[in-house]
């Protein structure tokens, strides 16, 4: 068997022997690198004849998405359920002028029924998920109320 190295980010690793798979040194080395774990394999003969396995970490996803694609598509979906609700409502007046402990309130009773639709054996998800957008509504009125929406912040 040809020699064989292995290299991870700017790491250099020896062959601990060629009884060792690929996959055997790639469980090793999860073990100080977790992200090897999900690494892609790249494999090319070096002039010499050595065998040069790299891993390549992955630009991966997360909670469902492409590293560096936002926003997120569940943040998307939520913020899209937000204004569906905040839309049912438009025939009521503005929060402009609404003191903010008033929202607070509102946020710890929908908090309250988020809990305990949460608890109760015949969960409705449907009510639980309202509840949520409602809470983070009464957060962003929160938010706007005292003048600091993200672009302020």
């Amino acid at each position: 068997m040809a020699k064989r190295i292995f290299k991870y980010a700017e790491h250099t690793f020896e062959d601990p022997g060629e009884h060792f798979s690929i996959e055997d040194i790639k469980r090793h080395l999860t073990r100080s690198f977790p992200e090897v774990g999900q690494a892609t394999v790249d494999e090319r003969t070096l002039d010499d004849g050595t065998i040069e396995v790299t891993f390549v970490k992955r630009s991966g996803t997360k909670g469902g998405r492409e590293l560096g694609s936002y926003p997120r598509p569940a943040v998307r979906a939520f913020a899209e359920g937000m204004e569906t609700r905040l839309r049912e409502n438009d025939h009521k007046p503005g929060w402009a002028d609404i003191d903010p402990l008033w929202f607070v309130g509102r946020l710890e009773q929908n908090l309250a029924e988020l809990k305990a639709e949460l608890h109760d054996e015949n969960c409705d998800e449907n009510l639980a998920a309202q509840a949520a957008i409602d809470i983070a509504n009464y957060a962003m009125m929160v938010v706007d109320a005292v003048g600091k929406l993200p672009e302020d912040v």
